[in-house]
Formats: C-alpha cells, structure tokens, sequence
C-alpha cells in the first residue's frame, strides 16, 4: 500500500467515526443496538487503519536507520539538547529563587531591631496558619510544627523536636517561623553552627 492510500483510509476512517457520533440521522433511524454496533465498527476500522499507519512509518523508519544510521544519532543528540537546555533553564530558576530569598533573609538579619519576645501560646494556632501559607507546595518541612493540645511542645521547660532553640529570638525575629525561616533559607550553604 502506498502512503497515500494509508493517509486517506486513515482521514477517511476518522471522518465516519465523527459521522458516527454527530450525525443526527444516524440516532433518529436505528435503534439503540444498531447505533452501538455501528460506532463500534467505525471505531474498529479506524483502530485498524491506525496501525497500519504506524507500522508504515515504522517500516520507513527502520530503512532510514539502515541507509543513514548518522540521521539517526543527530535525532538523538538534538534530544538530549533540548532536554539539557531545559534543565539548564530550571537550575537557573532556581538559582534565581535561591538569590532571592538569601537577599531578603539577609536584609531581615542586617535590618535593626529590638529582639521580640517568644509569642504567647495562645498565638501559636495563628504562626501555624502563617507557616502553611508561606511554604511552597514542593518543598517539605524541615520540622513539625507545633501541634496545640501537644504539653511537651507548650511546656516552657520541655525540649522543642528537632534541635530547635529554646529561646524567644532567632536573630531579631519571633520564635519557629523565624527559624523555620533561616533553616530553609539556609539550604546548600555551609551550617555556621559547625
């Protein structure tokens, strides 16, 4: 069969499959059953015709890669290109975001200002809520928040999870927001702790 042939029993299968479904005469003439079978053969032959399609395109391919085995190869190296680019262009996104929020931790550090006091229990519910919102969706949280009802979290002698400091201020900024704040900010640059 040649290309041509294949391309107009596939156009033409297709355009009997939407006869099929939007041609009203076709509903108001049979009944449901015969309606059924018919999508269903029109269906089938454009299936058919389908993948006659792609096995000629695939024969085609194949003797490609045979007589120019070098078209191949630059196919492929463009694809990897092309990806490449695009990583390259997410990194540098991210790069971007990375500056970004450096900056504006770094300006929140510089910025002078009397050290708030650890917020009360009572608006810990509140900081929660302002935690959530400020956090990206792709980003998973460093530590658990802390949970009301939870006594070892409330209680002022008990030891916050996961290593966070006990004391009101963390560089002239409130509680766990400001440290969740400069840990995630903190990501991929060397831990001045150490």
């Amino acid at each position: 069969a040649s290309s041509s042939q294949i391309v107009d029993d596939f156009e033409n299968s297709f355009q009997a499959c939407l006869a099929a479904v939007t041609n009203p005469d076709y509903f108001y003439v049979r009944d449901s059953e015969e309606v059924k079978t018919g999508v269903e053969q029109t269906i089938q032959r454009f299936l058919d015709v389908a993948k006659q399609m792609e096995c000629f395109f695939l024969q085609k391919r194949l003797v490609l890669s045979a007589q120019k085995p070098e078209q191949i190869v630059m196919e492929d190296n463009t694809e990897l290109k092309n990806e490449l680019a695009r990583k390259e262009q997410l990194l540098q996104k991210y790069h971007e975001k990375i500056h970004f929020w450096q900056s504006l931790l770094n300006d929140t550090n510089n910025a002078p200002g009397p050290p708030q006091q650890q917020p009360q229990m009572q608006q810990q519910p509140q900081l929660q809520q302002q935690l959530q919102q400020q956090q990206p969706q792709q980003q998973q949280p460093l530590q658990q928040p802390p949970q009301p009802g939870n006594p070892q979290v409330m209680q002022p002698g008990a030891p916050m999870q996961q290593g966070m400091p006990m004391n009101g201020t963390v560089q002239g900024l409130p509680g766990p927001l400001a440290y969740l704040e400069r840990t995630t900010s903190n990501i991929g640059m060397p831990d001045s702790r150490r």
